[in-house]
Order: structure tokens, then sequence, then C-alpha cells
């Protein structure tokens, strides 16, 4: 029985994947299958009998494909390859800008004059970081965008769960690394001048205005709204 079991899993599991049809109708049908393999064998045919009869696993699921041609699965929108084109380029343009700035020596300090003439500073040049809290969550929204857009309604809760965490991971992100970099900026100019009247939470404040305006702030937003409610209503 055991055996049987595993030969009707692997047979309709192989009309599944070949099903173009929304996720929902594709388990209604492999269940209505599994059922009607069973009361089959209760009858007394055999499982070589009824999977001759009914065809290969590629056969079967054509036939559906065709019968019910009218809900064929959409192939996601064609908008899903401007944010993939997004995402490929903001993370070759992240993954050079890291490379770049570890391969560069550290800042080189230097004097140039003597004791009885001019003297001048000099300081050498370094690659600089992109802003990260704007750079890897645009990177993130993208990705979950084209996820999104790819499935469309035919995404499963795990997949829509990803999506999820991806869209937190990014906003969690974004937040932590702009207030460092507030904090730093802040804190590097503090004794130079008197940054935003000396006020660490005005500079933040200052900050986080400009930032909500940023893709990297919205995008990662939509992608977790539009996760959540998708996943409401997928299959497991």
């Amino acid at each position: 029985m055991i055996q049987q079991e595993k030969i009707i899993k692997k047979y309709v599991d192989g009309i599944k994947n070949h099903l173009h049809l929304p996720l929902n109708m594709k388990a209604r049908i492999i269940s209505d299958l599994a059922t009607d393999i069973h009361a089959r064998m209760e009858k007394g045919e055999t499982i070589e009998e009824i999977l001759t009869v009914m065809g290969t696993p590629k056969e079967v699921a054509a036939g559906f494909n065709t019968e019910l041609a009218e809900y064929t699965r959409s192939k996601g929108s064609p908008w899903r390859f401007l944010f993939l084109g997004g995402a490929i380029f903001t993370g070759v343009f992240l993954i050079f800008s890291i490379i770049s700035f570890l391969a560069q020596p550290e800042l080189a300090y230097g004097i140039i004059g003597s004791a009885d003439g001019p003297t001048s500073i000099y300081v050498g040049s370094r690659a600089v970081l992109p802003a990260l809290w704007v750079v890897v969550p645009f990177f993130i929204g993208c990705l979950t965008t084209y996820l999104l857009l790819k499935w469309q309604k035919n995404g499963t809760k795990k997949q829509y769960t990803a999506v999820m965490i991806l869209s937190i991971v990014a906003l969690a992100f974004f937040t932590g690394d702009l207030i460092r970099e507030s904090l730093s900026s802040y804190l590097e100019t503090k004794d130079i001048i008197q940054t935003y009247e000396g006020n660490i939470g005005t500079a933040i404040l200052l900050q986080a205005m400009y930032a909500i305006i940023l893709p990297s702030f919205w995008l990662p937003i939509v992608t977790l709204i539009v996760s959540i409610r998708k996943r409401k209503n997928a299959v497991a």
C-alpha cells in the first residue's frame, strides 16, 4: 500500500507540474484525481491499469488546460521586468561600490612644506560607499515587487510570507541605518558647527522627512501590504 501511495503521489505531482491554472484550481483537480484513483482501486482495479487508462501526467494536464483554457494562469505582468532591471542594476552597483571601497587604502594624511615656509596638509582620497539605507531597501523593494507581479494571484502562502519577511527586513534596515548615519553625521560636525542648533533629534527628524519621499521607503511598505493581503487568499 505504501508503494502504491508513492506511485499515486508521483503521478498527481507530475500532473500538477504541467497544469497552467490558478493554484486553487490545481489543488482541487489534484485532490479529485487522487480521490478517483483510490475509489477505482477499492473497486478492484490495479494502480497500473488505472494509470494506463488515464494516460501520462502530461496528457492528463493538457486535457485540463484545454478544457479550462479561460482560467489559464497568467504569466505575470510585463511591468515585472522593469523592477527586475532595477534590482539587477542596484545590486550590481552596490557590489561594485563595496568592492571599490574595500580595495582602496585607508585615508592618507600628509604635510607639505618646511619649518620656515608655507605648510599645507593634504588628505588622500578613498572611494565612498553609497547611502546603504537608500540602496539596500530599494534593491529589496524592486526584487519583491518583481516577485509579486510575476505571481499575481498565483503565489502560495510560503511565497507571500517570504515577501513579507523581506519587506520587513528592508524597512528595518532603512530605519536603522538612517538613524545611524544621521547620528554619525551629527557627531562628526557638532564640534565644527552647531548643526541643527546642536539638536540630534532635529537632525534625525529632518533627515527622516527627506527620506520618506524616497522609493527606498515606500516600495517595501507597498510590497508588505500587498503580500499580507494576498497571503490571506493564497493556498498553502
